[in-house]
């Protein structure tokens, strides 16, 4: 791959998720309660191309989030 002629190495492919697998989406402190949930379910959707950053569909509101790693 191109990977390997750049960085001489096979990359690590360990940390990569496959679509549609569930995933938690974190709730920031502005919008959680002390008792309240501090997360949401989703799926998976892509890895974002300007940041180490991930995209996942919130079963819940149903819109796409972008989480924090």
């Amino acid at each position: 791959t191109s990977y390997e002629l750049i960085n001489k190495r096979n990359p690590n492919l360990q940390l990569l998720e496959p679509f549609g697998c569930p995933c938690e989406i974190m709730i920031t402190k502005e919008q959680v309660s002390k008792f309240g949930e501090k997360s949401h379910e989703g799926y998976f959707l892509d890895y974002s191309v300007d940041s180490p950053n991930k995209h996942a569909f919130d079963k819940r509101t149903g819109t796409i989030k972008e989480c924090y790693e």
